[in-house]
C-alpha cells in the first residue's frame, strides 16, 4: 500500500505544505533581519533607487525660489546674511505681487537694531511672510523668532500686526542614516504650530487640512497618506523643483519683480556656510552632483529645494503611499511561498533562474507603481525574502535527498534481501528498478507456479546418515536454483525435498511469458537431473527422478510472516493445485503433468500431449479434466 506522500494527492500536496512551512521560515528570519541597521538602510536605498528612477517632477509654475547662494555670501563677506538685504529680497519679491513668502531663515537672534527694524517693517509691509521657528526635539532646543519679528496671536501659527504673517517650524525628519525622505504634515499635541510645508501649502492655496471619516488628513481633496510621527513621503523630487533665481539678481537694479505675481516664494540659503544642506534620495544622481554649489560631489540637497519638492508633493496630490505593513509581510509570505514551491518542485538550475528573473520583476513592477501612481512597495523586503528562500529551500533540498537516499538505500537493502536469494542478480536488480509495481503488503495477482518433488524420496534416503542426504539435497537444489533465476522465476521455498518456483510475481513479463519460462525450467530441471545421475553413476541416492507439477491463476502475493521474521511469499488455490499436479506424475507415469490454464498458455511455443483425465480437486471445473504433459520446444 503507498503512503500519503506516494500517493497521488500527497504527491500536489506535499509539495504545497512543505513550501508553506518553509514560506513562514523564511518570512520568519526576514523580520528578525528588518530589525537590522545594515538592512534598514538597504530598505531605504531601494525606495532612493525607485525615487531617481522616477520621471523627475516638472519645475513648479507656482513656486519661485530666491537664493542666497554662495555667490551673494562672498558678495557680502558677511554670515550670517545681513538682514537688510534680507528686508530688500522681501520688499521686492512683495512688490512683485506674491501671493506668499516662506522666509526660510531663523529670526531667533538679534542682529545690528537697524537691520532688524528694517527687516521687521519689511515682513510688515508685506503682510505676507510666514517666518520660521524650530521645535525642539532629541537633537536640538527650541528656537522661536524674536517678538519683533513675530509676536503669537491667540492661533500661535499667526503673528499680532507690526511684523510677520504667521510662523512654521522647519525641522525636517532625518532617517536613520542621515537622509531626508519625508516631511512633518501635522503639528504635534503639545506644540500646535504647523510644519512650513503645509503652512505654507495651506496658506497659499487658502484651503485648510481637512479629514476624511476615518481622521486620515486631506488636503485639496485627495489624502495625504501618514506615517510615523505625522509624516508624509515627498513624491516630487528633483533637482529643479522650481525656478530658482540667484539673491543678487533679484536685489539688482532693473529686476523685474513681476515673475513673483501670484507665486508662492521661498528665500532661504544653500550656501555650504548656511549648512541646510541634506542628504536626499536625489544624492546618487549625476545632476545633484552637477549642480551642487560647491563644484563638488557632494550630492547634497539645499532646504530650499526639499521645502519646494515637499510643498509641490502636497499642492499635487503626489504624496507617496507605502504599503501597509501587515500587508507587505503577507505579499512576502507570499513570494516566498512560491519561490520555494518553486525549489522544492523544479530542478535547481530552473529555480534559480526563475528567481533572478522574479527578483527583477518585482523591481520592475515596484518601479511602475512608484513612477505611475506614487505607490510605494518596498520590493527590498520582498528581495530578502528570495534571498533568504534560496538556502532555506536548498537545505531542504538537500536533507530531502538525504533521506530520500537512505530511504531507497533501506527500501534497496529490504527488496534485495528478501529477493536475492530466491532471483538471479539481473531478476534482483529489474525488480529494483521497478520496485513501484511490487506492493509487499499483499496484492492479487496471475502467475505460475511450478512445484517439484523428487519420486520415492522417503524409501531413496531411507536409513542413509543424514550428513550425505544434506549433501545430496544441497548440491540437486543448487542445480535447480540455478535453472529457476536463468529463467526469471522466482524461487519461493524449499519444501522437504520439493521446490516451488513462482513466475510472474513479482514482476511479471506476461501471462504467456510466465507461463513458458516455468515449462522451459521443468524440462531444464529434468535435463539437468540426468545430467547428474550420469555424474555420480554408481553412488549412494543415484539415479533419482523428480516431477513437476505446473498450473497457472489468481494467488496473493505479499509479506508474511511475524513482526520479528517476514519473507516474500504467495499463498492460494493456485499454490495447492500445482502441488496436487505434481503428485499426478507417478499416475500418468510422466515427469511434467500441465493445467488445462498453463496449456493453454504454452500449447503453441511446446509439442505437448494429453496425458489423461483426472477430476482434480480446487479447480473450477466440476468432473474429469483433460491433463497434459510437455515433451520439447517446437521448432
Amino acid at each position: 500500500m503507498k503512503s500519503w506522500s506516494e500517493s497521488r494527492a500527497g504527491r500536489w500536496l506535499a509539495p504545497l505544505a512543505v513550501s508553506a512551512v518553509l514560506a513562514v521560515v523564511v518570512v520568519v528570519l526576514a523580520i528578525l533581519a528588518h530589525t537590522a541597521p545594515i538592512i534598514r538602510d538597504f530598505q531605504q536605498w531601494g525606495y532612493d533607487f525607485l525615487a531617481i528612477h522616477d520621471r523627475y517632477a516638472a519645475v513648479s509654475n507656482e513656486i519661485v525660489i530666491v537664493d542666497f547662494n554662495d555667490d551673494a555670501i562672498g558678495a557680502y563677506k558677511a554670515f550670517p546674511v545681513p538682514r537688510k538685504h534680507v528686508a530688500e529680497a522681501v520688499r521686492r519679491v512683495a512688490s512683485g505681487g506674491a501671493e506668499l513668502i516662506g522666509l526660510d531663515f531663523l529670526l531667533t537672534e538679534a542682529r545690528a537694531p537697524e537691520d532688524d527694524k528694517d527687516l521687521t517693517a519689511a515682513l510688515n509691509q508685506a503682510g505676507n511672510v510666514i517666518i520660521a521657528a524650530q521645535m525642539q526635539n532629541a537633537q536640538v532646543p527650541p528656537q522661536e523668532p524674536l517678538a519683533m519679528f513675530c509676536d503669537p496671536d491667540a492661533d500661535p501659527n499667526y503673528c499680532k500686526p507690526g511684523g510677520a504673517f504667521g510662523k512654521a517650524y522647519i525641522n525636517v525628519p532625518v532617517d536613520e542614516d542621515g537622509f531626508v525622505r519625508r516631511m512633518f504634515l501635522l503639528p504635534t499635541r503639545e506644540n500646535r504650530v504647523y510644519p512650513i510645508a503645509t503652512a505654507l501649502a495651506t496658506n497659499f492655496k487658502q484651503q485648510p487640512l481637512g479629514h476624511t471619516a476615518d481622521r486620515k488628513p486631506i488636503f485639496l481633496g485627495k489624502e495625504v497618506p501618514v506615517e510615523d510621527l505625522n509624516t508624509f513621503l515627498v513624491g516630487t523630487w528633483s533637482t529643479k523643483p522650481a525656478r530658482t533665481i540667484p539673491a543678487l539678481q533679484v536685489l539688482a537694479s532693473g529686476f523685474d519683480a513681476s515673475v513673483f505675481k501670484g507665486k508662492l516664494v521661498i528665500i532661504g540659503s544653500s550656501s555650504a556656510a548656511g549648512r541646510d544642506l541634506h542628504f536626499t534620495p536625489l544624492f546618487r544622481t549625476e545632476e545633484a552632483c552637477k549642480s551642487n554649489p560647491l563644484g563638488k560631489c557632494r550630492m547634497m540637497t539645499p532646504g530650499p529645494n526639499i521645502l519646494a519638492s515637499a510643498v509641490t508633493t502636497l499642492l499635487t496630490g503626489k504624496a507617496v503611499r507605502p504599503i501597509d505593513m501587515m500587508a507587505l509581510w503577507l505579499l512576502n509570505l507570499g513570494i516566498a511561498f512560491v519561490a520555494l514551491l518553486t525549489l522544492v518542485r523544479m530542478r535547481p538550475v530552473v529555480s534559480v533562474m526563475s528567481l533572478l528573473v522574479a527578483a527583477v520583476a518585482m523591481y520592475a513592477l515596484a518601479q511602475f507603481l512608484c513612477s505611475a501612481h506614487h505607490f510605494y512597495w518596498n520590493y527590498v523586503s520582498g528581495e530578502i525574502s528570495l534571498a533568504m528562500a534560496l538556502p532555506v529551500g536548498f537545505a531542504y533540498r538537500f536533507v530531502e535527498e538525504r533521506w530520500l537516499k537512505g530511504r531507497a538505500e533501506a527500501d534497496r537493502k529490504q527488496l534485495m534481501g528478501i529477493f536475492s536469494r530466491y532471483v538471479s542478480p539481473e531478476v534482483a536488480e529489474e525488480i529494483w528498478k521497478r520496485r513501484g509495481e511490487i506492493v509487499l503488503a499483499g496484492e492479487d495477482r496471475t502467475a505460475t507456479v511450478l512445484f517439484s518433488d523428487i519420486r520415492s524420496f522417503t524409501q531413496l534416503t531411507a536409513e542413509k546418515p543424514s550428513a550425505e542426504v544434506l549433501a545430496w539435497l544441497n548440491e540437486y537444489f543448487t542445480a535447480m536454483a540455478e535453472l529457476i533465476a536463468a529463467e526469471g522465476g522466482f524461487l519461493n521455498k524449499f519444501i522437504g525435498d520439493g521446490i516451488m518456483a513462482v513466475y510472474g510475481v513479482p514482476l511479471s513479463r506476461g501471462p504467456v511469458e510466465d507461463a513458458c519460462a516455468s515449462v522451459r525450467t521443468a524440462l531444464r530441471m529434468g535435463e539437468r537431473v540426468a545430467k547428474l545421475c550420469e555424474k555420480h553413476k554408481g553412488e549412494p541416492l543415484y539415479p533419482f527422478k523428480i516431477g513437476v507439477g505446473i498450473h497457472t491463476g489468481p494467488m496473493t502475493a505479499g509479506n508474511v510472516g511475524s513482526k520479528d521474521r517476514m519473507e516474500y511469499s504467495v499463498i492460494g488455490e493456485t499454490v495447492n493445485l500445482s502441488s496436487r499436479l505434481e503428485s499426478l506424475t507417478k499416475d500418468f507415469h510422466c515427469d511434467i503433468v500441465l493445467s488445462p490454464e498453463t496449456w493453454e498458455l504454452v500449447k503453441d511455443r511446446f509439442e505437448t500431449r494429453v496425458v489423461g483425465t483426472k477430476q482434480v480437486r480446487g479447480l473450477e471445473v466440476k468432473g474429469e479434466i483433460p491433463l497434459y504433459t510437455v515433451s520439447a520446444g517446437k521448432a
